[in-house]
């Protein structure tokens, strides 16, 4: 069939736009019956449905699925069943296209599959019917529109012709992304080159416009901008571009591999200079961008990496608190303009600063609200007496507290100091990017400047540039990227006041010769496995090449953190390494990183631990306890402990404490020459954990593997208080944030750090699952035979078993911090005084919380629910569910940052920074309490009138009122963020996947 004929001079146009159409499954011979199943939109079956094919060749559908086409015959035609399922049970072997044709409510619904291959039995899966659409083209030439033109989808016979304004429309499509094919005839004179590859996206009843110009120069690739290469992003990363002279958008791709073979960002024709994503912390990221228009597209931009960091949750907490000022000290005379310098609040967006001439601050000399260095340069005149301070912005817009105000005197008689130098160190070589830094904080100085130099006496000037104090840091820098290789340069810093010019000294340094820079991928660990046990004392090491490799850098410690190292090789020129000796009967870790020629190393490989073999005549079996009986009570206080030998054993250890880890002795002797010890005198009514192990010999490296632990308690008239704690092993290093459990069966659920999710039935062994995402979760509640997990990024995540987790959409980007189940709805709030509501966990919606403020928590109680958050923002409801609800802000008698609530069945507690705990009956009248400590307080916890604090440096504290507090010794060093009441046992969570429970 001839759709146009060539003539002398045209040029083909190609229109390459992707039509998805599915992978046509392939039968595997042997029948003829061909089966399969469909669905609406909505997933139910779509029953007494027509399903048709037609040969491969058949231009039938050349306007669409036309309901009045010819049937080969009746064996060619099926009809679904109530279950949505069809049959051909005879279609002979060859190509077809299929068609599954329905009207619903006027409302045409389509399913078409083409390029069938029958040559067997042959089942489809399942499809779905979907609304038909349109495509509608517009085919113009440099403002003229072109009729005639000849618009078909590729490899299909969908096809139309322009009409006299240009337009080709082809309709019946089902919706995809197609590729389309423009051929015109009797183009204007002089215009030549291809039409654009776009793609154009057809929904239902959808229309889109194709404008064809002129081609232009070719596109450049685009220069980026942010994040610089190998710098860091916090928490969001937003990548940012120059924009390309002709460009109308652009392709942007991100990914944790050099090779972009697995991508997080991956848009498309994306109009604007930027694209925002949430970034996962220590993860390295690649990123590029490349220009396009409906014409042309240019090559990748060159690829620039960077490391995502994230924002800690304490770190948020900390910007509440005021900043700590630096310099000039209190009551120091100073030269005008005078230098002001403060310590970095985490968490600040900024900072403002006032100086006054009276401690009231009602007469300012000086005030700038808009602030984001740690210093300022301020030009006072005479000489007088002045007050300052200095406040922290947070990130929701809002001011925290005042710092203390210092006072300072100026003197315009003070000559300028020297400005001093701080790095690099005098005589530094193989520099590649300099940057020179020296303090800023010169009083009196309002602008510095650096030469750099190929010679001492600076008579050879390559730079001299002017830096002013307005927006530097306390130490002040300037980077040069551009300075000829292998080359000694010489460098000093000049301050310029009005009472003069001062000069540093001067140092030297030696820039890097030039080098390739080569991305380097982490090393793949082959051997030892994993946990592998009993390993000869001289191991070999080895791992798996990486691409651009000239040497790997291999670490073995003793500690998994590495702050120790017993052995390291930073040149191993091969993939494996032997002749470290290492001793019986102790664990190791190791790791190795690859480097270039240029000593450019690349990251660290997963850690991998081993344990080495005991000596020979170690015990390797553990002593069988016989008395006490494990779960004794009522226990003797001088009770009689006893085990039976061990084969080879000539001492035993003995360890008695109040702990299940044994991290709280109370008796331990590791030279018993007998089977039993007696003489022991423990306290009255107090649990207590006791085990044993067989030695060789006095040494450590000769002892066996421990008992299991049993346990006794000692006799008393009361019941013991459930005071003590103990810490359990998490498996993960990570930051645990929130912990809530399941009442039916006591199942324990953390949440924290890169998405991290553990599980516990007992309390005592936890088990990591796997997570959809690697944002941080910062809230878990348990509702509606659910867990729900809130984090950053406004995520939310559900779980009917702790186990398998959903990702669910929110339509909010803000951090999440908190969520409960009330009677009837999941909230959770965060960020900007986000308020969210679902009734099923699934679908979100937000609503008005009247604040801007950040809230980090949500509770209910007293017939309520209260919100409450930064600055001392408390807000209750006007009634205790959502929707309807409205929201009104009550005293909280505070500005510190509010960080978790609680309801015991009498009394709404709130905690917060520096120590503060508020209560009240009603949700209306909040009364401060004295907790005894200063420490950021993170979590709380009510249950049957009584609770639990938990906060900085591992604080717990203990309420049987709400109103009075004690502190409680607690086994946990860094900061604990959460506590939940399971059953009759407390479980805390925290930092460092710090998880600690009451016994």
């Amino acid at each position: 069939m001839k759709l146009w004929k060539t003539l002398a001079g045209l040029t083909a146009f190609a229109l390459m736009v992707s039509c998805d159409l599915g992978t046509p499954p392939i039968g595997s011979g042997g029948g003829t019956e061909v089966e399969g199943v469909i669905v609406d939109q909505h997933g139910a079956p779509a029953a007494n449905i027509w399903v048709r094919v037609y040969p491969d060749t058949s231009l039938s559908l050349s306007k669409g699925a036309d309901v009045n086409a010819t049937f080969l015959a009746i064996r060619d035609s099926a009809r679904t069943n109530s279950s949505g399922a069809f049959k051909f049970p005879n279609l002979p072997s060859g190509t077809y296209n299929l068609v599954a044709w329905f009207k619903r409510n006027d409302t045409t619904m389509t399913l078409f599959r083409r390029s069938i291959v029958v040559n067997g039995n042959l089942n489809l899966g399942t499809d779905t019917l979907r609304a038909a659409g349109s495509l509608k083209l517009k085919v113009s030439i440099q403002g003229t529109s072109i009729s005639g033109a000849v618009c078909q989808i590729a490899g299909s016979p969908f096809l139309a012709v322009s009409d006299l304004e240009g337009h080709c429309t082809l309709t019946g499509l089902p919706p995809g992304v197609y590729h389309v094919s423009v051929n015109v005839e009797g183009l204007p004179q002089g215009t030549t080159g291809p039409i654009a590859v776009v793609s154009l996206q057809v929904t239902p009843a959808g229309t889109l416009n194709l404008v064809w110009v002129a081609p232009g120069p070719p596109l450049t690739p685009p220069v980026l901008t942010a994040p610089a290469h190998n710098g860091e992003a916090r928490d969001i990363a937003t990548l940012s571009w120059n924009a390309v002279a002709a460009a109308t958008s652009y392709d942007v791709q991100a990914s944790t591999d050099s090779s972009f073979s697995t991508l997080i960002v991956n848009d498309t024709a994306r109009v604007g200079l930027s694209r925002a994503f949430t970034v996962t912390n220590g993860a390295v990221y690649h990123w590029r961008v490349r220009a396009r228009n409906s014409i042309s597209l240019s090559n990748w931009s060159p690829v620039r990496r960077f490391t995502g960091k994230s924002t800690p949750l304490d770190c948020i907490i900390a910007a509440s608190e005021a900043p700590v000022l630096i310099s000039p000290a209190h009551l120091a005379k100073l030269a005008n303009p005078v230098a002001l310098s403060w310590g970095a609040t985490c968490g600040a967006a900024g900072y403002r600063v006032q100086v006054g001439k009276d401690s009231a601050f009602n007469s300012l000399a000086y005030q700038n609200d808009s602030v984001s260095a740690l210093t300022v340069s301020v030009a006072l005149s005479g000489s007088f007496t002045y007050h300052w301070r200095v406040s922290a912005k947070l990130s929701t817009g809002a001011w925290a507290a005042w710092s203390p105000a210092r006072i300072f005197q100026t003197d315009s008689s003070a000559a300028l100091a020297k400005p001093v130098l701080v790095s690099p160190a005098n005589g530094a070589s193989g520099l590649s990017t300099v940057t020179l830094s020296w303090s800023s904080t010169v009083s009196g100085a309002n602008a510095y400047v650096v030469q750099v130099a190929t010679d001492s006496m600076f008579n050879n000037l390559v730079r001299a540039d002017t830096q002013t104090t307005m927006t530097l840091s306390t130490v002040a820098t300037r980077t040069y990227t551009n300075l000829d290789f292998s080359k000694t340069y010489y460098w000093r810093v000049f301050a310029l006041g009005s009472n003069g010019t001062s000069v540093s000294e001067k140092r030297r340094f030696t820039t890097a010769p030039f080098v390739d820079v080569v991305l380097l991928s982490p090393p793949l660990l082959t051997a030892p496995a994993d946990s592998a046990m009993n390993l000869a004392r001289v191991p070999t090491f080895s791992w798996g090449a990486v691409t651009g490799a000239a040497y790997y850098h291999i670490q073995v410690s003793t500690v998994s953190s590495f702050a120790t190292v017993a052995f390291s090789d930073s040149m191993v020129t091969g993939t494996s390494k032997t002749g470290y000796t290492l001793n019986t009967g102790t664990r190791y870790y190791w790791r190795v990183r690859a480097k270039s020629s240029s000593t450019e190393t690349g990251a660290w490989s997963t850690v991998r631990m081993l344990l080495t073999e005991y000596p020979v005549d170690t015990p390797n079996e553990a002593p069988w306890l016989m008395s006490p009986a494990d779960s004794t009570t009522n226990s003797n206080v001088v009770p009689v402990f006893a085990w039976a030998p061990v084969s080879g054993a000539a001492y035993y250890h003995l360890q008695i404490a109040r702990t299940a880890n044994f991290t709280s002795l109370v008796f331990s002797d590791s030279a018993f020459t007998g089977f039993s010890k007696t003489g022991i005198t423990l306290l009255s009514n107090t649990r207590y954990y006791w085990r044993v192990r067989a030695k060789y010999d006095l040494t450590q490296a000769s002892a066996g593997p421990w008992s299991p632990a049993y346990t006794l308690t000692t006799e008393g008239s009361t019941p013991a208080p459930s005071s003590d704690w103990d810490t359990r092993a998490s498996g993960t290093t990570v930051g645990l944030y929130a912990v809530a459990s399941r009442p039916s069966d006591s199942l324990v659920v953390a949440v924290g750090d890169g998405g991290a999710i553990l599980t516990s039935l007992d309390k005592n062994t936890w088990t990591a699952r796997s997570s959809p995402v690697a944002a941080r979760l910062n809230g878990v509640t348990w509702g509606a035979n659910q867990f729900v997990a809130v984090g950053n990024g406004g995520i939310v995540l559900t779980s009917s078993n702790g186990t398998t987790w959903t990702a669910r959409t929110t339509g909010v980007t803000a951090n999440l911090y908190s969520v409960i189940r009330d009677s009837a709805y999941f909230v959770a709030v965060g960020a900007g005084g986000t308020i969210l509501y679902s009734l099923d966990g699934s679908t979100w919606q937000a609503q008005a919380s009247g604040t801007t403020n950040a809230l980090y928590f949500i509770t209910s109680g007293a017939g309520k629910l209260v919100v409450g958050g930064a600055n001392g923002t408390l807000r209750t409801s006007s009634a205790s569910t959502i929707p309807g609800a409205s929201w009104t802000g009550v005293a909280s008698s505070t500005t510190n940052g509010l960080h978790a609530g609680a309801w015991s069945g009498t009394q709404l507690v709130v905690v917060g920074a520096a120590g503060v705990i508020i209560s009240s009956a009603n949700a209306s009248t909040w009364t401060q309490r004295a907790s005894g400590t200063s420490q950021s307080l993170n979590g709380i916890s009510g249950s049957g009138g009584s609770f639990k604090a938990v906060g900085a440096n591992g604080v717990i504290l203990a309420s049987v009122n709400g109103t009075t507090w004690t502190s409680e010794t607690s086994p946990a060093t860094s900061a604990l963020y959460a506590i939940t009441r399971v059953k009759s046992q407390w479980v805390a969570v925290g930092i460092g996947g710090t998880i600690v429970t009451s016994y």
